[in-house]
């Protein structure tokens, strides 16, 4: 199991006038603050398509790599600024959906190829989390009481 914590999108000081993320990033509307989360997710997008990378060049004696058997999450902590939360009422630190609505992502080998770039429109609970993760361990949980 890798666990990769990004705190990119708390520490905005790292994003100063000069960043590589910044200059590709920067648009002409004078929104700087969009400018910087727009820098920080593109840096966080290139360290995951790293580990990915890294991956599928570990291959074992059978050919299957890492990559077809991984199972990876991309979950946030908490709902968006509320400057940046349109159409969502709220953001961080509310009850109000968009203290408590977020997107993930799920990628990874072990993701059946019909269910791959697909989206799913529905709701997500982190206690769904648990038994996924136990589904992609090949666990079986139809016996288990909830």
């Amino acid at each position: 199991m890798i666990t990769f914590n990004s705190l990119g999108l708390h520490v905005d000081s790292f994003f100063d006038s000069g960043h590589e993320y910044l200059m590709a990033c920067a648009n002409t509307n004078e929104d700087h603050e969009h400018d910087k989360y727009q820098a920080m997710i593109s840096e966080i997008s290139m360290y995951i398509g790293k580990i990915r990378d890294e991956l599928v060049k570990k291959v074992d004696s059978a050919g299957v790599t890492m990559w077809d058997n991984t199972l990876m999450l991309q979950l946030s902590d908490n709902g968006g600024r509320p400057t940046y939360n349109f159409p969502m009422r709220g953001g961080k630190f509310t009850s109000l959906e968009g203290g408590v609505r977020y997107r993930a992502a799920v990628g990874g080998g072990i993701i059946p190829t019909s269910m791959r770039g697909t989206m799913n429109h529905g709701f997500f609970s982190s206690t769904d989390l648990f038994p996924t993760v136990l589904w992609s361990a090949g666990v079986d949980t139809s016996a288990m009481l909830l």
